[in-house]
């Protein structure tokens, strides 16, 4: 048994161990279990939510990944697995876990949670968000070299008073960008058997552990994408409400998870609250982690506004 500290809960892991996380007490409760079982899941009805991989109704979430195996998320403190029998990688299964599983369990906790990250400086926390390459975890990368520090990765959680919550402490890089930092990739994992993207553990980032103050938001876009004349702000601080509930909703994490556990209209309230009271930007970062780290270097983060 393994005990672990992630989004302000103890994770009692029975058999998977988890590096990327800290270590918790074995004297503290644990809020959610994590453990193999091999008993028939209940059935799970058919829906128009449902998919081949995916299977929700209230409380209960199915997921099934082949060459990895079966997940269920059970009233937001279990989480219970059946390995496949062809899984390769015995780091594929805690990768999986520590992604849209334990998402799941969160957003079953009413955890609201956005897909990007989440850094520290100076007692206040700034939060990334943008699709999938535009560059939010090689960002999260360089400023963590320049006095940042990560909160979260993938994965970020803000409380109803805007306190960013002490997530996943890992962040995931393509190959290209491990090598132009000039790292061993021989000192890392990769995020899954066949994909040149690797972990890079507390150990190699510097991190933040604690639930900070959020700041502000940032949506970043980068040179290879037309995101920013999409939105069409013509400036740095973004002041539409229309434009920043469109960010918020576009950086779910999970949004058929959201509608497949009932928590749509949690959200809506949750996104209203973010609008209302809290800074927007828009961030444009060049291509290249070696380009967004000269500039970072000279500037600051103020030069990539």
């Amino acid at each position: 048994s393994n005990k672990y500290k992630a989004f302000g809960l103890i994770l009692n892991s029975k058999l998977i161990h988890f590096p990327e996380l800290l270590n918790a007490s074995d004297n503290l409760k644990s809020n959610v279990v994590i453990n193999e079982k091999y008993e028939q899941w209940p059935k799970i009805p058919d829906s128009k939510i449902n998919t081949p991989f995916l299977r929700i109704i209230e409380n209960d979430l199915r997921i099934s990944i082949e060459g990895i195996g079966d997940f269920r998320v059970h009233n937001g403190n279990e989480i219970t697995f059946k390995k496949d029998k062809i899984i390769q990688d015995p780091n594929d299964l805690s990768t999986f876990i520590l992604g849209s599983v334990l998402g799941a369990l969160l957003i079953q906790r009413n955890f609201f949670l956005l897909h990007g990250n989440a850094l520290e400086k100076d007692g206040k926390a700034i939060v990334c968000l943008g699709g999938s390459g535009y560059g939010k975890s090689t960002l999260a990368y360089v400023l963590s070299k320049y006095g940042w520090r990560l909160i979260a990765d993938d994965m970020v959680a803000i409380t109803n008073d805007g306190l960013v919550l002490p997530g996943i402490p890992r962040i995931k890089l393509w190959y290209d960008a491990i090598k132009e930092s000039d790292l061993d990739i021989n000192k890392f994992n990769s995020v899954r058997e066949g994909l040149n993207k690797y972990i890079l553990t507390k150990e190699s980032v510097n991190c933040f552990y604690e639930s900070v103050q959020l700041e502000g938001i940032y949506r970043i876009g980068n040179f290879r994408t037309k995101e920013i004349s999409l939105y069409q702000d013509s400036g740095s601080k973004i002041e539409s409400e229309k434009l920043k509930t469109l960010i918020l909703r576009n950086n779910i994490f999970k949004p058929r998870f959201v509608r497949g556990l009932g928590k749509e209209s949690m959200y809506f309230q949750k996104i209203i609250n973010l609008v209302k009271n809290y800074e927007f930007y828009s961030m444009q970062i060049p291509y290249g982690i070696r380009k967004l780290d000269e500039l970072v270097k000279l500037k600051g983060l103020s030069g990539l506004l």
